[in-house]
């Protein structure tokens, strides 16, 4: 899933752990861990951000998730 399609969501399925917020005038940037990775999250300015250590729930549509072989890298769904 890419940044901007992820939102924070109290009932969401991936919880975020953040790291890091950077705030970039228009959208704020959150980094953080997913599971074993490295995920960026873009939010809105408006938008009460977390705090460095929060863990937060992300949602995204199901039409913006992108799959890959782990072996092969190559997509599959």
């Amino acid at each position: 899933m890419r940044p901007e399609h992820a939102f924070i969501h109290p009932g969401g399925q991936w919880p975020l752990k953040v790291e890091m917020l950077e705030m970039l005038g228009a959208e704020r940037l959150l980094y953080g861990r997913l599971g074993g990775g490295a995920f960026t999250l873009r939010i809105d300015a408006t938008d009460v951000p977390p705090k460095h250590g929060d863990t937060v729930s992300l949602q995204v549509a199901a039409q913006h998730l992108h799959w890959f072989d782990s072996g092969s890298g190559q997509r599959v769904g």
